[in-house]
């Protein structure tokens, strides 16, 4: 079983496999992110005591630039909620425009971060 897991991810903000959960989040009526959490087992031993991890990516789905997007990659978080919020500091950080659209500031990161829990 582990080694089905290391094959599957979220490549895409519309491709991502069934151990992914997804969801959209409008902010401010402004810009709509997409958030995908994807659990996986990092180590064989992992799979075999089941504890997963969890990993995180953030997309613009409004703007329709999918190049603005941003992972947790490679961290493995012990939380889906740590993972989301992560993703999604990303991608503010990494593209300040994004929180501009969105109707914030890059300072309100963790803002943005708060309407988006998984």
């Amino acid at each position: 079983m582990y080694n089905l897991f290391t094959k599957l991810d979220m490549t895409g903000p519309d491709t991502y496999d069934c151990n992914c959960a997804v969801q959209d989040k409008q902010l401010n009526g402004m810009c709509t992110l997409r958030v995908g959490v994807c659990y996986y087992f990092a180590s064989l031993g992992d799979c075999q005591n089941h504890q997963v991890v969890y990993k995180a990516y953030a997309y613009d789905q409004a703007t329709g630039n999918q190049a603005n997007s941003a992972s947790t990659n490679p961290a493995g978080f012990t939380n889906s909620t740590d993972a989301a919020v992560t993703a999604v500091t990303n991608l503010i950080m990494n593209f300040p425009l994004e929180a501009k659209a969105c109707g914030y500031g890059v300072a309100d990161h963790e803002k943005i971060a708060a309407h988006m829990l998984i």
